[in-house]
């Protein structure tokens, strides 16, 4: 029953950050007492003789058995509300750039903090390259755990930090902000889009794609990294990193098609063929706003398969 609970809490928190509805089970209407019970600690769980059993033979194990942990972390669950009520209630549309930075950083030092409690084997990396998945675990169980929580690390730095693009918006667009706004904006941002690339490299890599219900979650963070880059190559198209974000946005559009394999109701059929089309337009418009800064026509160059 309470992982039952921790269930549909970890649910709500993603529902409001993707609805922008606030959260039915407020923090302030949940006993969270329990929140560090060993019975929800999957990385305890992971270390046990438990967390090894039936991995030999992983394609014949049930995927209810196999993966026993909850498809999230309930430490990021809370997070994910205050990341909702701090940055994207509409309350929080109205602040003012120096508050709004503040609760940035709070934020930001949050999930560093909640990063470094998480056990080495399993704790995200800063960043993940090209080629490079997350380093290899003592069992199969751990290392997709590992993978889950590198992917949760980056959707929430990219949603954290993205915010900063709003500066000014209170004040007006005339209004130009102090140097030091000015450079901690540009440090967020780029805090946004390495994360938002380390995504993209990290669903890019087979194993990602192996359990069968990562449909919902596999599609929300291409989506979300998908659009952290695009919106930065509209504002820089002549930048020297434009290219390769956009050659990032064709990677996000491979993986978004690929989920098609994953998908197995009608309702995600169609989701997915309807993410499909987006971020293609994405990559459409992104090819087209670096070939007309560079004086070309969009007709000149076909957009990046």
């Amino acid at each position: 029953m309470r992982k039952l609970f921790w269930l549909c809490y970890i649910r709500d928190k993603d529902l409001a950050l993707l609805s922008g509805l606030p959260p039915i089970l407020a923090n302030e209407y949940c006993d969270l007492g329990l929140l560090d019970n060993e019975y929800l600690n999957h990385n305890v769980f992971l270390q046990s003789s438990k967390a090894a059993a039936d991995t030999d033979n992983i394609g014949t194990v049930a995927w209810n058995r196999a993966i026993p942990f909850l498809p999230g972390d309930p430490h990021l669950g809370v997070l994910k509300e205050r990341i909702f009520r701090l940055l994207y209630s509409p309350s929080a549309l109205k602040i003012i750039d120096s508050e709004l930075l503040t609760r940035i950083r709070q934020l930001d030092d949050e999930l560093e903090g909640w990063r470094l409690s998480v056990p080495l084997a399993l704790r995200p990396k800063l960043s993940i390259l090209p080629g490079h998945g997350v380093p290899p675990t003592p069992n199969f169980l751990s290392y997709l755990r590992s993978v889950q929580l590198q992917l949760e690390y980056h959707y929430l730095l990219t949603i954290i930090h993205t915010p900063v693009r709003r500066f000014g918006a209170a004040q007006g667009a005339e209004t130009s902000p102090p140097e030091d706004l000015h450079s901690a904006m540009h440090s967020s941002i780029d805090l946004s889009l390495e994360a938002s690339r380390s995504t993209l490299n990290l669903l890019n890599e087979p194993i990602v794609m192996l359990k069968q219900d990562i449909f919902w979650h596999a599609v929300i963070y291409s989506l979300v990294a998908a659009m952290s880059l695009f919106v930065n190559i509209l504002i820089h198209p002549v930048d020297a990193q434009a290219a390769a974000d956009t050659a990032s946005l064709a990677l996000a559009s491979k993986i978004v098609n690929r989920l098609r394999t994953q998908t197995v109701t009608d309702y995600e059929t169609k989701h997915n063929e309807r993410a499909g089309k987006f971020v293609a337009e994405l990559l459409k418009l992104a090819n087209g706003a670096i070939l007309k800064a560079n004086g070309h026509s969009a007709l000149d160059k076909s957009p990046t398969e």
